[in-house]
Formats: structure tokens, sequence, C-alpha cells
């Protein structure tokens, strides 16, 4: 993305992930450290611990994330199965894909990055699939939040 941002520099650039795939733009930020800016992040029914991106977590730097991304979405669903009841079942732990990110969990004064939001995507989404679906989905939403100067 460094060398992609240099040879590129009026690209606008947005980062998406889905499930276990939120891994991926989450550590690309981490690793980026505001070296390149991305417009924003559409995460979707993510299968991260829903603290993994707060100030106080040992796994991923929330500055880092904040200074990369000028926004992070958060599209969760409690109506997702996947991320409600199989993963967690499997990892023993909740995700920032059911109920969004919890940093009160740590019993201290941690909190997600200043540019992390939490959309609540349960009325529009039954399952895990739903998410991407055009007519019943959140595409519209996601677009919408393209176009948003926040």
């Amino acid at each position: 993305m460094r060398t992609y941002r240099e040879d590129n520099p009026e690209t606008t650039m947005r980062l998406v992930g889905l499930l276990i795939g939120v891994r991926v733009p989450i550590a690309a930020m981490d690793d980026l450290d505001g070296d390149v800016s991305v417009a924003s992040v559409s995460l979707f029914g993510g299968a991260v611990e829903h603290d993994v991106v707060c100030s106080d977590s040992r796994r991923y730097d929330a500055d880092a994330l904040d200074r990369t991304a000028e926004t992070v979405y958060n599209y969760h669903s409690n109506g997702d199965s996947t991320t409600c009841s199989l993963i967690p079942l499997l990892s023993f732990d909740d995700l920032v894909g059911r109920d969004g990110v919890d940093c009160a969990v740590s019993f201290s004064d941690d909190s997600p990055p200043e540019n992390w939001q939490d959309v609540d995507a349960s009325d529009r989404t039954d399952g895990h699939c739903d998410y991407q679906t055009p007519d019943d989905g959140i595409v519209d939403l996601v677009v919408e939040d393209f176009r948003s100067p926040d």
C-alpha cells in the first residue's frame, strides 16, 4: 500500500473485510501506523474479539488505527448466527461483529480509536451472508458512508 500510494497519491483508498477477513484491514492499519492515509475501513460481521482494538489492547495499536484511517465502520448484527453463536463458541469470546467494540471488559478507562464507529445493522441482516446482499443487506449504508464527509 505504501508503494501504491507513492505511485498514485490522488487515489482514494478504502479497505473492507468480512468475518475473519476483518483482521487484514485491522492489521494493515496497525502496520501502516499513519504512513498511508486510508479514507475508510468497512468491517462486516467481524470475527475479532470485542476489545482487540481498544487502547489497552496488546494486539493492535488503537492510535495507529486512528492515524491511518479517517473512519472505521464496524457493521455488526446480533442476528448474525456466525458471529453470535458459532465463532464465539469456538473462541470463547464475544466479537465486534455481534455487538460492536466493548472496551469496558478490561475494567479500565480503555477506549476504541476515535475514528471507530459501530453501526448496528441488526434490523437489516438476519444472517451472516446478508451483509452484502444488494436488496436486503447494507450495501446502500456502506455507499452512503463512502460518500459522507464525516
